[in-house]
């Protein structure tokens, strides 16, 4: 995981980006969780870990993740979206066509 985070610290400052500890902490959480979380869902598990950081970072943050590659953004027609990680497995979404 360590050697990850590190890969991705150097992607996101070959973009002008800069390491934070809040954007660390989300791309951590995120990439630990091996599931399909919603912003607001990714949030409230961050900010259980520390209280500042609030949704607009944790949605910048997914976005620079899915712009280099890391996360996808999936909408399974809930009317939010959901993102996952691109480092797991290959594994299908099957969605109910009557109740969604």
């Amino acid at each position: 995981m360590k050697r990850l985070l590190r890969q991705i610290d150097s992607d996101i400052s070959a973009l002008g980006g800069k390491r934070s500890r809040s954007r660390a902490l989300i791309i951590e959480i995120f990439l630990g969780s091996g599931r399909h979380l919603t912003v607001d869902e990714l949030t409230r598990e961050v900010r259980a870990r520390n209280r500042v950081i609030g949704a607009a970072t944790v949605y910048r943050t997914l976005k620079l993740l899915a712009r280099l590659g890391y996360a996808k953004e999936l909408d399974f027609g809930e009317g939010v979206r959901r993102y996952e990680s691109s480092l797991t497995a290959h594994h299908d979404h099957l969605v109910c066509t009557r109740c969604g």
